[in-house]
């Protein structure tokens, strides 16, 4: 029902309908319903279409959606899908972060993970010291930060 009363008020290409679709992704996330994820995450960067278009550019919510269907496509096994939405997430976080940032950091890794998982290992290693790089540039406080967000 949020979801309908958003769309009436907002219009379907409004952040706050971008993020309703997450948030519903990630329900049907929780209860292994991994079709319906991908579904949600698509509409929520297909509802943000015309207001990216707008801004001109990608705000870090947009990295963020690419960066969770790239992770539910690592879950079905196709690794290439994952690579692709992998990159764009990097990209936009890179743009929007620089590149000492834990968020730049976590993306490499996944990138190498799906490189490694379809069997690219010289592609997968580049972007393992790529993580290491940066994790080595980043500053002792986001550095504790990247520790509490993974762990949680």
């Amino acid at each position: 029902k949020s979801m309908e009363i958003k769309r009436k008020i907002l219009g379907v290409n409004h952040p706050q309908v971008s993020e309703a679709y997450e948030q519903i992704g990630n329900a049907y996330k929780n209860i292994g319903k991994s079709d319906l994820v991908l579904a949600n995450f698509e509409k929520a960067l297909a509802s943000l279409e015309l207001w990216l278009q707008a801004l001109g550019s990608d705000p870090p919510d947009t990295g963020k959606t690419y960066f969770s269907i790239g992770i539910m496509y690592v879950h079905k096994g196709r690794y290439d899908l994952a690579q692709e939405n992998f990159d764009k997430s990097l990209a936009i976080k890179r743009a929007a972060f620089g590149n000492e940032h834990s968020e730049v950091l976590r993306a490499y890794e996944k990138i190498a993970i799906a490189y490694m998982e379809n069997g690219q290992a010289e592609l997968a290693i580049e972007n393992y010291e790529k993580s290491s790089q940066t994790f080595m540039e980043m500053d002792y406080f986001r550095f504790l930060s990247y520790v509490i967000e993974s762990s949680q």
